[in-house]
């Protein structure tokens, strides 16, 4: 991201530990870990949602909705949701998107005998 001319990279452990009080002054590590676990602890937020690997994050109103057919017991699995379903997925690729025709394969030798890549 680039605002104002600077570009945002995250801070590494490495350059936290070789000088921590340069340009992050007042922020241990451990200060910094304790905010992080706090921004994971909300279960609606993006990076919950990708670290536990959910299918989309759901709105406030849809979790509402699948707690109070819990509570009405309408649902035969008390601790299904849709966004952690990870079998029907709605949102998965409907094919393997790394099957290669045999034209592909072709093609992808050449590169890597152009480029001496050997893997």
């Amino acid at each position: 991201m680039t605002r104002f001319g600077h570009t945002y990279t995250p801070l590494t452990y490495r350059q936290w530990s070789l000088n921590p009080r340069a340009q992050y002054r007042g922020v241990s590590f451990g200060q910094a870990w304790e905010l992080t676990k706090e921004s994971l602890r909300g279960h609606l937020s993006h990076s919950y949602a990708a670290l536990a690997k959910f299918a989309y994050v759901p709105a406030a109103a849809e979790i509402v909705l699948w707690v109070e057919l819990v509570r009405k017991k309408q649902l035969r699995k008390r601790t299904y949701r849709p966004w952690m379903d990870k079998q029907n997925n709605l949102f998965k690729p409907t094919h393997n998107p790394h099957y290669l025709t045999a034209k592909d394969r072709e093609a992808r030798a050449k590169l890597k005998a152009i480029y001496h890549i050997n893997d």
